[in-house]
Protein backbone atom coordinates (compact mmCIF):
# COMPACT_ATOMS: atom_id res chain seq x y z
CA UNK A 1 0.00 0.00 0.00
CA UNK A 2 2.93 2.29 1.00
CA UNK A 3 4.55 1.45 -2.52
CA UNK A 4 1.24 2.48 -4.46
CA UNK A 5 0.65 5.82 -2.37
CA UNK A 6 4.59 6.74 -2.50
CA UNK A 7 3.53 6.64 -6.74
CA UNK A 8 0.42 8.57 -6.27
CA UNK A 9 2.14 11.12 -4.19
CA UNK A 10 5.06 11.40 -6.87
CA UNK A 11 4.21 10.69 -10.34
CA UNK A 12 -0.38 10.57 -10.77
CA UNK A 13 -1.65 13.02 -8.02
CA UNK A 14 -2.38 15.64 -10.81
CA UNK A 15 -3.43 12.85 -13.55
CA UNK A 16 -5.84 10.99 -10.92
CA UNK A 17 -7.14 14.22 -9.21
CA UNK A 18 -8.61 15.24 -12.50
CA UNK A 19 -9.80 12.22 -14.02
CA UNK A 20 -10.74 9.85 -11.07
CA UNK A 21 -14.10 9.32 -9.31
CA UNK A 22 -12.06 9.72 -6.82
CA UNK A 23 -9.90 12.50 -4.99
CA UNK A 24 -6.01 10.68 -4.94
CA UNK A 25 -5.85 13.48 -2.08
CA UNK A 26 -8.76 12.08 -0.23
CA UNK A 27 -7.63 8.98 -0.41
CA UNK A 28 -3.85 9.40 0.65
CA UNK A 29 -5.64 11.21 3.70
CA UNK A 30 -7.14 8.32 4.99
CA UNK A 31 -4.56 5.90 3.85
CA UNK A 32 -1.87 8.07 6.24
CA UNK A 33 -4.55 8.40 9.26
CA UNK A 34 -4.60 4.44 9.05
CA UNK A 35 -0.74 4.22 8.73
CA UNK A 36 -0.56 6.81 11.85
CA UNK A 37 -3.11 4.91 13.66
CA UNK A 38 -1.18 1.63 13.18
CA UNK A 39 2.11 3.33 14.48
CA UNK A 40 1.02 4.51 17.63
CA UNK A 41 -0.94 1.43 18.10
CA UNK A 42 2.49 -0.43 17.38
CA UNK A 43 0.59 -3.09 14.90
CA UNK A 44 3.38 -2.13 12.42
CA UNK A 45 6.15 -4.97 12.00
CA UNK A 46 9.62 -5.94 10.64
CA UNK A 47 9.29 -5.17 7.16
CA UNK A 48 5.90 -2.55 7.94
CA UNK A 49 8.38 -0.41 9.62
CA UNK A 50 10.67 0.09 6.60
CA UNK A 51 8.05 0.30 4.20
CA UNK A 52 6.60 3.05 6.54
CA UNK A 53 9.73 5.13 7.27
CA UNK A 54 10.92 5.26 3.45
CA UNK A 55 7.03 6.47 2.76
CA UNK A 56 6.66 8.95 5.48
CA UNK A 57 10.19 10.41 4.87
CA UNK A 58 9.97 10.12 1.26
CA UNK A 59 6.91 12.35 1.05
CA UNK A 60 7.36 15.05 3.52
CA UNK A 61 4.53 13.35 6.24
CA UNK A 62 7.57 12.68 8.52
CA UNK A 63 8.39 16.55 9.67
CA UNK A 64 4.39 17.02 9.98
CA UNK A 65 3.84 13.92 12.69
CA UNK A 66 2.72 14.58 16.11
CA UNK A 67 6.27 14.27 18.79
CA UNK A 68 4.96 11.37 19.73
CA UNK A 69 3.94 9.39 17.01
CA UNK A 70 7.57 10.14 15.55
CA UNK A 71 9.06 8.55 19.36
CA UNK A 72 6.60 5.25 18.49
CA UNK A 73 7.89 5.25 15.13
CA UNK A 74 11.39 4.83 16.37
CA UNK A 75 10.97 2.62 18.91
CA UNK A 76 9.30 0.53 16.26
CA UNK A 77 12.73 0.49 14.34
CA UNK A 78 14.47 -0.14 17.32
CA UNK A 79 12.50 -3.05 17.87
CA UNK A 80 13.26 -4.35 14.66
CA UNK A 81 17.01 -3.50 14.49
CA UNK A 82 17.57 -5.18 17.93
CA UNK A 83 15.93 -8.22 16.40
CA UNK A 84 18.34 -7.87 13.59
CA UNK A 85 21.06 -7.98 16.03
CA UNK A 86 19.51 -11.21 18.19
CA UNK A 87 19.21 -12.78 14.24
CA UNK A 88 23.18 -12.03 13.81
CA UNK A 89 24.49 -13.58 17.14
CA UNK A 90 22.13 -16.49 17.19
CA UNK A 91 22.94 -17.20 13.31
CA UNK A 92 19.46 -17.05 12.77
CA UNK A 93 20.07 -14.28 10.15
CA UNK A 94 20.63 -17.28 7.35
CA UNK A 95 17.08 -17.58 7.35
CA UNK A 96 15.70 -13.47 6.62
CA UNK A 97 15.45 -13.03 3.06
CA UNK A 98 17.84 -11.05 1.13
CA UNK A 99 15.56 -8.93 -0.13
CA UNK A 100 14.47 -8.18 4.12
CA UNK A 101 17.96 -7.07 4.66
CA UNK A 102 18.29 -4.88 1.24
CA UNK A 103 15.12 -3.20 2.75
CA UNK A 104 16.67 -2.67 6.07
CA UNK A 105 19.78 -0.98 4.48
CA UNK A 106 17.77 1.03 2.21
CA UNK A 107 16.36 2.41 5.51
CA UNK A 108 19.22 2.95 7.52
CA UNK A 109 20.36 5.02 4.80
CA UNK A 110 17.90 7.38 4.40
CA UNK A 111 17.52 7.86 8.05
CA UNK A 112 21.29 8.52 8.30
CA UNK A 113 21.20 10.90 5.51
CA UNK A 114 18.42 12.81 6.98
CA UNK A 115 19.72 13.10 10.49
CA UNK A 116 17.23 10.33 11.88
CA UNK A 117 19.62 8.02 12.60
CA UNK A 118 23.12 8.44 13.43
CA UNK A 119 25.78 7.72 10.80
CA UNK A 120 27.44 4.94 13.59
CA UNK A 121 24.92 3.72 14.37
CA UNK A 122 23.81 2.74 11.09
CA UNK A 123 27.30 2.06 9.47
CA UNK A 124 27.05 -0.92 12.63
CA UNK A 125 24.43 -2.69 10.47
CA UNK A 126 24.77 -1.54 6.78
CA UNK A 127 28.32 -2.72 6.93
CA UNK A 128 27.02 -6.50 8.38
CA UNK A 129 24.25 -6.81 5.79
CA UNK A 130 26.79 -5.60 2.99
CA UNK A 131 28.86 -8.10 3.80
CA UNK A 132 25.92 -11.18 3.66
CA UNK A 133 24.51 -9.79 0.82
CA UNK A 134 28.03 -10.40 -0.96
CA UNK A 135 28.22 -13.53 0.92
CA UNK A 136 25.13 -14.42 -0.63
CA UNK A 137 25.92 -13.75 -4.75
CA UNK A 138 26.13 -16.54 -6.45
CA UNK A 139 29.72 -16.86 -8.92
CA UNK A 140 27.77 -15.08 -11.47
CA UNK A 141 26.01 -12.41 -9.12
CA UNK A 142 22.69 -13.25 -8.76
CA UNK A 143 20.89 -14.26 -5.43
CA UNK A 144 18.12 -16.34 -5.43
CA UNK A 145 17.38 -15.76 -9.06
CA UNK A 146 17.16 -12.76 -11.38
CA UNK A 147 13.98 -11.19 -10.16
CA UNK A 148 15.58 -10.92 -6.29
CA UNK A 149 18.32 -9.81 -7.91
CA UNK A 150 16.55 -6.99 -9.82
CA UNK A 151 14.71 -6.07 -6.61
CA UNK A 152 17.48 -6.07 -4.46
CA UNK A 153 20.04 -4.30 -6.89
CA UNK A 154 17.00 -1.56 -7.53
CA UNK A 155 17.11 -0.95 -3.44
CA UNK A 156 20.39 -0.73 -3.53
CA UNK A 157 20.55 1.41 -6.39
CA UNK A 158 18.26 3.88 -4.83
CA UNK A 159 20.06 4.67 -1.66
CA UNK A 160 23.56 4.79 -3.25
CA UNK A 161 23.80 8.52 -2.62
CA UNK A 162 22.29 8.02 1.07
CA UNK A 163 24.86 5.04 1.72
CA UNK A 164 27.49 8.04 1.22
CA UNK A 165 26.55 9.74 4.30
CA UNK A 166 26.97 6.72 6.35
CA UNK A 167 30.74 6.44 5.13
CA UNK A 168 33.05 6.44 2.56
CA UNK A 169 33.94 3.24 2.09
CA UNK A 170 32.07 1.88 -0.40
CA UNK A 171 34.15 -1.52 -1.52
CA UNK A 172 31.92 -4.19 -1.12
CA UNK A 173 28.96 -2.02 -2.03
CA UNK A 174 30.65 -1.47 -5.30
CA UNK A 175 31.51 -4.59 -5.90
CA UNK A 176 28.11 -6.15 -4.82
CA UNK A 177 26.19 -3.55 -7.04
CA UNK A 178 28.58 -4.23 -9.71
CA UNK A 179 28.58 -7.86 -10.36
CA UNK A 180 24.17 -7.56 -9.30
CA UNK A 181 23.81 -5.57 -12.28
CA UNK A 182 26.00 -7.31 -14.26
CA UNK A 183 24.19 -10.43 -13.94
CA UNK A 184 21.02 -8.77 -14.80
CA UNK A 185 22.01 -7.17 -18.29
CA UNK A 186 23.62 -10.99 -18.82
CA UNK A 187 19.91 -12.47 -18.52
CA UNK A 188 17.76 -9.62 -21.03
CA UNK A 189 16.72 -11.39 -23.87
CA UNK A 190 16.48 -10.14 -26.89
CA UNK A 191 14.24 -12.27 -28.94
CA UNK A 192 11.80 -11.40 -26.14
CA UNK A 193 12.66 -8.23 -24.48
CA UNK A 194 12.34 -9.99 -21.02
CA UNK A 195 14.88 -10.19 -18.35
CA UNK A 196 14.92 -14.40 -17.97
CA UNK A 197 11.63 -14.98 -19.62
CA UNK A 198 10.03 -13.65 -16.64
CA UNK A 199 7.67 -10.47 -16.59
CA UNK A 200 8.14 -10.27 -12.90
CA UNK A 201 11.71 -10.32 -13.26
CA UNK A 202 11.47 -7.88 -16.11
CA UNK A 203 8.69 -5.38 -14.37
CA UNK A 204 12.04 -5.20 -10.95
CA UNK A 205 14.91 -4.98 -13.74
CA UNK A 206 13.68 -1.73 -15.42
CA UNK A 207 13.63 0.83 -12.10
CA UNK A 208 17.11 -0.76 -11.17
CA UNK A 209 18.63 -0.01 -14.61
CA UNK A 210 17.46 3.15 -14.63
CA UNK A 211 18.85 4.12 -11.57
CA UNK A 212 22.31 2.47 -12.89
CA UNK A 213 23.55 5.86 -14.76
CA UNK A 214 23.16 8.35 -12.16
CA UNK A 215 26.31 5.98 -10.73
CA UNK A 216 27.95 4.46 -13.66
CA UNK A 217 31.07 6.65 -13.32
CA UNK A 218 31.47 5.64 -9.76
CA UNK A 219 30.43 2.18 -10.15
CA UNK A 220 32.74 0.84 -13.08
CA UNK A 221 29.40 -0.83 -14.98
CA UNK A 222 29.14 -0.57 -18.55
CA UNK A 223 26.58 1.51 -19.42
CA UNK A 224 24.84 -0.22 -22.53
Amino acid sequence: MLEILDYFQSEYRVHLSNSSEYEIDEVIRLAHEMLVTRIVDGSVFDQDVCYAWIYLVNCGQYLTLLDSVKERLKQLLNALLTTVSEELLSMHIDARPSTDLARIHLTLCLLASRGIVSPKRAKTYVDKIESILIERQDVDGNWRNISETAEIASMILDGYSDRMCVSKDLLILDNLISRSVEAIYSQFGPQTNLWGDDIAATAKSIPGLTLVGENVSSLGIRNS
